[in-house]
């Protein structure tokens, strides 16, 4: 219950804060331009509270999904559909078009600008990261039944590239395979001083459809915590124990451990473990869960690094983070376009909302780090060329000056209920994936 309180709470800051950035920065670029403000308002749909302050009506709204501000001088945007004003009930003669391109432009610019304020904050308030992911892609464990085992790759290679990509590091690695799936990928191996190319077909996995080929980093069994009433519990595992063999072979990394666990439900197993420098042996059994054998450990992540910068390197770092974050989601919105991505890979208010729950426990700096990276895709949306989106209106804009005629009220007023229909199509697909991805 207190996760679901954490969760929605921190759904409604992060869409809060980062709502009211946006429609601020529309809000001052008109000012600044001495545009008439109407609203301005944190939501859509009828008023729930809210003051007057000169021409301005500040509102909070009753559907916390968004937000708009209504700009005279702008022509038609969202609020003119949300306020079911007539074509002919807007003025006809808007502003200066290059001053309207900057209004727009200052939504999504000023998101951008705060994702990268909010990742160079995280960096120098300091966030603990998994060390694996800067380092080479050398292969700790291959899973035999995977897609990468059934192309030749084995433990002890060095991933080299995936796709033509090179690899300098495990978060490289993860970037491109992630949004591989369902793809078969040329990869380069590094064996034994020589360097090969072999083609993997990268598998779909997990309620997201991730892509994943079936390989691993080095990582020690170290147990962190053990189930109570468990099979673990009972044979007399304990945290800080390390696995290093089950029935006599040695398995000394975490994917091994959990293959030949998972591979005897049911059947005793002998487990050896290091324990203050003592090898002890354990017997247990397996219990059977979901078809394959558990035994109720939670493995330990070791290798944890912590990332706290000064200032100026706090901000060359949370540069890197977002330039890479944008790229990989042009790249993502590339396969999704053309159709070999997944919309379940798509985030919605669901999900959300458990990842603003899980950032509160984390601590203040992850919390932080996920209003950036929320801050960056919010910017990326908003200029995907899409009617009733600022990349929509500065599209128009841009057809606009090469006719160096306005287009009629009329057509826009249709563009905008086309782009109405779109997004809310993709409203109700997300939600629907976001409850799948419960059950």
């Amino acid at each position: 219950m207190i996760l679901v309180l954490q969760s929605i709470l921190g759904f409604i800051i992060v869409l809060g804060v980062l709502v009211t950035i946006h429609e601020f920065g529309h809000f001052a670029m008109a000012k600044l331009f001495k545009f008439p403000v109407e609203v301005f308002s944190i939501g859509f749909g009828p008023r729930v509270w809210g003051f007057h302050r000169r021409e301005t009506d500040y509102r909070l709204s009753w559907i916390p999904l968004g937000g708009y501000v209504k700009v005279m001088g702008l022509g038609l945007d969202e609020s003119d559909l949300i306020s079911r004003e007539t074509p002919d009930a807007v003025p006809r003669v808007p502003g200066h078009r290059g001053k309207r391109f900057v209004i727009f432009m200052a939504g999504p610019a000023i998101n951008a600008l705060f994702a990268l304020v909010f990742a160079s904050l995280s960096f120098m308030l300091g966030i603990q990261v998994p060390a694996i992911l800067d380092q080479p892609v050398r292969l700790g464990y291959v899973d035999p039944a995977g897609p990468a085992a059934q192309a030749g790759i084995r433990a002890g290679d060095e991933l080299t590239s995936v796709a033509g990509r090179p690899l300098p590091n495990w978060q490289a690695f993860s970037d491109t395979v992630l949004i591989s799936g369902g793809e078969t990928v040329e990869v380069g191996i590094r064996r034994d001083g020589q360097v090969l190319h072999v083609p993997v077909h990268v598998e779909k996995k997990g309620k997201y459809l991730l892509g994943n080929i079936g390989v691993y980093p080095l990582e020690r069994a170290v147990i962190e915590r053990v189930t109570p009433a468990s099979p673990a519990d009972k044979g007399g595992l304990r945290g800080g124990d390390i696995i290093v063999a089950v029935n006599g072979k040695p398995v000394g990394i975490i994917n091994a451990v959990i293959e030949a666990v998972r591979a005897a439900p049911g059947r005793a197993v002998s487990v050896e473990v290091m324990r203050g420098g003592e090898r002890l042996r354990i017997e247990l059994t397996p219990a059977l869960v979901d078809g394959a054998g558990q035994i109720g450990v939670m493995f330990r992540n070791e290798a944890m690094i912590m990332k706290k910068y000064p200032f100026v390197a706090s901000v060359r770092h949370g540069f890197d983070t977002c330039v890479d974050g944008a790229t990989l989601s042009y790249r993502f919105l590339k396969k999704l376009l053309s159709g070999k991505g997944s919309i379940r890979q798509v985030s919605g208010p669901i999900d959300m909302a458990r990842f603003s729950g899980e950032a509160i426990q984390e601590g203040l700096s992850y919390f932080v780090w996920l209003l950036g990276m929320v801050s960056l895709q919010l910017a990326i949306f908003n200029f995907l060329p899409i009617p009733l989106l600022d990349g929509g209106h500065l599209f128009i804009l841009g057809i606009e000056a090469v006719r160096r005629r306005d287009l009629s009220v009329e057509l826009k007023f249709r563009l905008l209920q086309t782009g109405f229909m779109i997004l809310a199509s993709l409203f109700v697909m997300v939600l629907v994936f976001d409850v799948l991805k419960l059950l």
